[in-house]
This record gives C-alpha cells, sequence and structure tokens, in this order.
C-alpha cells in the first residue's frame, strides 16, 4: 500500500489519501478497485477521516455527488506520488553498508595459511 494512503476502519473501504491542492480524494476499497473523486471540498475530507461510520459517510456524503475515475493501481501511485511532499515523504532506500575486508597479520598467516588461498 502506498505510504500516502491512510487506512480506515470500515468493512468497506480499505484507504484513503486526498490532494488539498487539486481537491481530489482517493480512496481504495476492500474489492481492490481505487477510485478519484474530483472538486471534493477539504472539509468532507476531514469530516470522513473522523466519521465513525467511513462507508456510511462515503456513501450519504461522496458517491455519486462527485465525478469519479476508477484508476488503476500504477495510476494510483502515479498521482499519490505526485503530492506535493511525497519526495521528501518517501522511506529512503538503505544502502547496504561496504564491508571492511580485514587484514591478516603475518602471524595470523603463519598460524592459518589456508587463509592465503582465500
Amino acid at each position: 500500500m502506498h505510504n500516502r494512503l491512510i487506512p480506515v476502519t470500515s468493512s468497506n473501504i480499505e484507504a484513503v489519501a486526498f490532494d488539498e491542492l487539486r481537491e481530489r480524494l482517493y480512496v481504495v476499497f476492500k474489492n481492490r478497485r481505487q477510485y478519484r473523486y474530483d472538486n471534493v471540498p477539504s472539509s468532507l475530507w476531514e469530516q470522513l477521516l473522523v466519521a465513525g461510520s467511513k462507508g456510511g459517510f462515503f456513501n450519504l456524503s461522496i458517491r455519486d455527488k462527485f465525478s469519479a475515475t476508477e484508476l488503476t493501481i500504477h495510476v494510483l501511485n502515479e498521482e499519490l506520488d505526485a503530492l506535493p511532499g511525497a519526495a521528501t515523504e518517501k522511506k529512503k532506500a538503505s544502502k547496504p553498508k561496504a564491508r571492511k575486508l580485514a587484514t591478516l597479520s603475518n602471524g595470523m598467516l603463519a598460524q592459518y595459511p589456508f587463509l592465503r588461498m582465500v
């Protein structure tokens, strides 16, 4: 799941995200279909987050009231990546730590001659 999506407790909705600049609500349903709803006021976004029944609020206040576009997971991820601040919030891939090669002393080589073959 994309790190911009907020998981919610609902029997129908898996997660949500919101683009304040474009007033776009992103909804991922339990059936794995994902939609973008355009021109959704931020006040509805805030109400959705605190609603006791996310699905009930969504069905009453958002579904069929705003233009909806079904998105593929690829397009959803691209749009969420393009949100302001998304680049700074992405988890940085940890670089593997460089291993330092152990240097062998002459004493170790004398004691363990097979190490010369390594």
